[in-house]
């Protein structure tokens, strides 16, 4: 597209004389924005003036285009505007990709050096902030966000989360009247020194996750002690397909190798937590236990407040394409069928459409007797009964984990299910896990209907 300016005199850049005296012309091509589907690049004839100021150092100047194209130029200011756009949105690889598609090309390093450019906001100072940590990389590196609530927009990031730099911010921006934490004795420290007269708030969702937090920590320190009260009843959702299930998934056996393992794993965990114990009989703290040791600041907090060795929780049991099939399996094995081979093909032609080995492997606990083609055809009758036995009363210890007590606590008592009142039932059985369960819902119910403070 051409185009000729209609220009009669200009100022010089330098001195900002004003001159008509014309030197000639010079042709510019920036790009515009596309038209039909076709990228538009104009041809702009720019004229180019005498400078009259003879103290001036220029000769010459170039006339201007203010408002469509910038003085060196590539491209228009509305094909400048949009492409700005693209990048705020995405960045730069993905927004150069996107622009090709539209007919507006540009490099990535163009559109990261047009983002650049934008000017900073200045923002104002608010009324209501909201200071938490975010992770750069979790459980490494934390650093600080504040956040101004009545807006909804972040206002600023720290690299770190100490008080020093969280004091100096709110030293530099006074006028912050309410902030809301969590429970870091730092940000506490940090507000103290740079806005000691703002209203310090614990938000709610915090009060929440530190109680959770405090109850998963409590059950882990008395873990060992529940496992010792009376089973529990089992609901009639329990007693199914969901109980096949549990059951189906504990006893499948595991090689000798695999409790050689399990066994001098936990042997090792065991050596470290009578080494934490000795130290915090020592007078260490978690902190300091966790330096020394090498180990997670998390494990070592669980290891220093249990009363005895924290064993590990068995895993949730998942359904299985085997449920279905169990009542029909169990009646074979009644009847004398005792081939696995045979099973599967009994339960293949009703739709099972697994394999055989998970057959095989829910018969080997199965049996009224030893396969004659495994191993343990040569066991004595009393070693057989001894294995059973072990692996009944592994079976039997089902015992709901620290996450389901907590999530029973923490739950409101009209949405639970009936396996999560049974399990509710059975824990409060404990004296002091029913008098922690009342004052956590008393706490938990002044936290939920307590109304914001009016700010207003």
């Amino acid at each position: 597209m051409e185009t000729e300016s209609i220009q009669q005199g200009g100022k010089c850049p330098a001195c900002q004389t004003w001159s008509q005296r014309l030197n000639g012309h010079y042709i510019r091509h920036p790009q515009d924005l596309p038209c039909v589907g076709y990228c538009v690049r104009l041809q702009l004839s720019v004229p180019r003036f005498f400078c009259d100021n003879v103290a001036c150092h220029r000769r010459t100047f170039a006339g201007q285009f203010p408002g469509f194209v910038r003085r060196y130029g590539r491209r228009s200011e509305r094909l400048t505007t949009q492409q700005l756009q693209i990048a705020l949105i995405t960045n730069g690889e993905a927004g150069s990709r996107l622009l090709q598609t539209f007919y507006m090309s540009a490099s990535p390093d163009t559109l990261l050096r047009l983002v650049r450019e934008v000017p900073d906001l200045q923002p104002e100072t608010p009324r209501i902030l909201g200071v938490d940590d975010w992770a750069k990389c979790k459980g490494q590196t934390y650093g600080t966000i504040l956040v101004d609530l009545e807006e909804n927009r972040v206002v600023d990031l720290f690299p770190d989360r100490t008080a020093e730099v969280l004091a100096e911010w709110l030293q530099n921006h006074p006028g912050v009247q309410i902030i809301t934490r969590d429970r870091s004795t730092e940000y506490t420290r940090g507000i103290n020194d740079g806005a000691p007269n703002a209203m310090q708030i614990a938000d709610r969702w915090h009060l929440f996750l530190n109680a959770k937090q405090m109850l998963q920590r409590y059950f882990g320190r008395v873990y060992n002690r529940l496992k010792k009260l009376p089973a529990i009843e089992q609901t009639e959702r329990a007693q199914s397909g969901e109980q096949n299930s549990k059951e189906r998934a504990q006893i499948f056996p595991r090689t000798r190798r695999d409790y050689v393992q399990a066994l001098s794993s936990r042997e090792s965990r065991v050596e470290v937590y009578e080494t934490i114990q000795q130290l915090r009989r020592a007078g260490r703290n978690i902190r300091q236990i966790s330096r020394e040791l090498g180990i997670a600041r998390n494990t070592a907090r669980i290891y220093f407040y249990s009363e005895t060795f924290p064993e590990r929780q068995r895993h949730q049991s998942k359904s299985s394409i085997l449920d279905t099939y169990l009542a029909y399996l169990h009646n074979r094995v009644e009847q004398g069928c005792e081939n696995a081979s045979q099973l599967w093909r009994d339960i293949q032609a009703q739709g099972y459409p697994g394999t055989r080995s998970q057959v095989s492997k829910w018969l080997q606990l199965n049996r009224t007797k030893p396969s004659p083609m495994g191993p343990k055809k040569y066991m004595a009758d009393s070693e057989l009964k001894k294995l059973r036995q072990l692996k009944t009363e592994k079976a039997a210890c089902d015992v709901p984990t620290i996450f389901e007590m907590v999530w029973v606590l923490i739950k409101e008592p009209a949405k639970l299910t009936d396996d999560e009142k049974v399990i509710l039932n059975w824990v409060q059985q404990d004296p002091s896990v029913k008098k922690l369960s009342t004052e956590y819902k008393i706490v938990t119910l002044i936290v939920s209907q307590s109304k914001r403070r009016s700010v207003n």
